[in-house]
């Protein structure tokens, strides 16, 4: 069966987001000891040389740290979508979607169909839907498949919700079976062409969900 929609992935692009609240406490921190080295204080008298080379110095600081976590975001979203490529390549007939590691409650999940500690909580997942189950892959040169769920062990494919601070963010629910009860399947989507911890918009995950209701029934 020929899917509509095709893999999660687009070309490449600069990384567009970056972790708003580690450069928030960043900031802060920053800010706080701008303030302090500024302060007149006869205790700790500073001559003006002495503020300035502090001064810059902070701001340097916080400025290398910003152009790192970017250079390190950007590469994650390059191997992710390369990774993404070379995965459709090799599975013209599947669907095939990123997933995010954010959800502590996936990683149970992997953990109950035996994927090792050391896989689940460092690496990200790339999922390959077929006609007869899907499989997770991870890794990048080249990915391995970790686990594999025929549909036959899969009750449900649904919508659901996590929240992050004061943010809610979608994402999709399995309920697997096993013996003896099920297991509770949360994932996430990366939103294709940017960082691998960007979670898909709801309309990405509404149309995933469906792909993989038509593969599960049909």
């Amino acid at each position: 069966m020929k899917l509509h929609m095709k893999a999660v992935s687009r070309r490449r692009k600069p990384v567009r987001s970056v972790s708003i609240t580690f450069f928030v406490l960043v900031s802060i921190f920053v800010v706080g000891r701008v303030v302090i080295l500024l302060n007149p204080n006869s205790e700790f008298p500073l001559s003006q040389r002495q503020n300035e080379i502090a001064v810059v110095g902070a701001f340097a600081i916080v400025a290398l740290v910003f152009v790192v976590g970017l250079v390190s975001m950007w590469i994650g979203s390059f191997r992710v979508s390369k990774r993404t490529d070379e995965m459709s390549a090799a599975h013209p007939e599947a669907l095939v979607v990123n997933l995010g590691n954010r959800i502590v409650s996936f990683r149970g999940a992997l953990r109950s169909l035996g994927v090792k500690k050391r896989i689940y909580r460092r690496n990200f997942f790339v999922m390959v839907a077929s006609e007869t189950g899907f499989s997770l892959y991870s890794g990048y040169t080249p990915p391995k498949q970790v686990t594999f769920v025929p549909w036959a062990d899969v009750v449900s494919i649904g919508r659901g919700e996590f929240t992050i601070g004061f943010k809610t963010f979608p994402m999709i629910e399995l309920r697997l079976k096993r013996m003896g009860g099920s297991i509770y399947m949360p994932i996430t989507i990366s939103q294709p062409g940017r960082d691998p911890f960007h979670v898909g918009k709801p309309e990405l995950v509404v149309r995933t969900i469906e792909a993989l209701n038509r593969l599960r029934v049909g």
